[in-house]
């Protein structure tokens, strides 16, 4: 008989062990995240928990009671489910979603309202300033140590460089596949331009996301009054695409870069 590992989560959802307990394997859908720690969590379950709306797993879901599989319900008030705000579940999950640390920051900065601050409890302002996507004067609130914010500026900014660059590999290979023949026609461009690097090591994206500095955003779409307008990726005509059109292929490349887009 197989059994399959599960997460034991204390009653604030912290992860504090993992053991299979003997207990049979049940199909992924019938697991969520439960407040009692006797329960267990099948790892996959976390990105259905993560990307629901409320916090909560929309199959039903079941749990071992002296050997017997029991139902549970998510209707009425769901007791016995762990009901996590965005923040707070984008805060402490999101390394299990498959995105980079840069599309986790976008969802939390979606979630965030600055004129809530005050009715945010402790893990909430905490998660957002180690995201830096509040003022000096709430990390001073959280961190009144600058030296505890340098630390996390480094993890910010080293986080967010891991990304471009995952982003950017991606992207490559998407140009290669699909734009095979003039694939390096194109990366000379970008490689003498510099627009690669200061995008991976900078952050910096094009006109419109940086105030009008020019970035490599502004070649792939070859936007107007750019020095890329006509001769960006976009302006491509003559080049030979493969299994998609130019069109298609410079929006499958900007939702890598720019969204990080698996």
């Amino acid at each position: 008989m197989s059994y399959k590992h599960f997460y034991n989560l204390d009653a604030e959802d912290n992860i504090i062990g993992v053991g299979s307990t003997g207990q049979k394997k049940l199909p992924s859908s019938n697991f969520a995240v439960y407040l009692d720690p006797t329960n267990k969590v099948e790892p996959d379950k976390f990105l259905d928990i993560l990307h629901s709306p409320n916090g909560k797993s929309s199959a039903p879901k079941y749990h071992w009671d002296g050997g017997a599989k029991v139902a549970r319900t998510l209707h009425a008030d769901g007791v016995g489910y762990t009901d996590l705000s965005d923040i707070i579940r984008w805060g402490r999950y999101w390394r299990w979603d498959p995105h980079d640390y840069k599309f986790a920051r976008a969802k939390l900065k979606s979630f965030y309202v600055s004129a809530n601050w005050g009715t945010y409890n402790t893990e909430k302002k905490t998660i957002l300033c180690d995201f830096f996507l509040v003022t000096a004067v709430k990390q001073d609130e959280i961190y009144p140590d600058i030296a505890h914010q340098v630390v996390n500026g480094q993890i910010f900014h080293d986080s967010s460089i891991a990304s471009r660059e995952s982003r950017y590999v991606r992207a490559a290979v998407h140009m290669f596949n699909h734009a095979n023949a003039d694939f390096k026609e194109i990366f000379k461009t970008i490689n003498t331009g510099g627009l690669a690097t200061y995008y991976i090591r900078d952050g910096i994206e094009g006109t419109l996301e940086d105030g009008g500095l020019e970035g490599l955003f502004d070649f792939i779409e070859a936007r107007s009054g750019t020095t890329w307008a006509s001769s960006g990726l976009a302006a491509q005509t003559s080049y030979t695409i493969r299994g998609l059109t130019l069109s298609q292929l410079v929006g499958k490349i900007m939702d890598i870069l720019k969204d990080g887009e698996l």
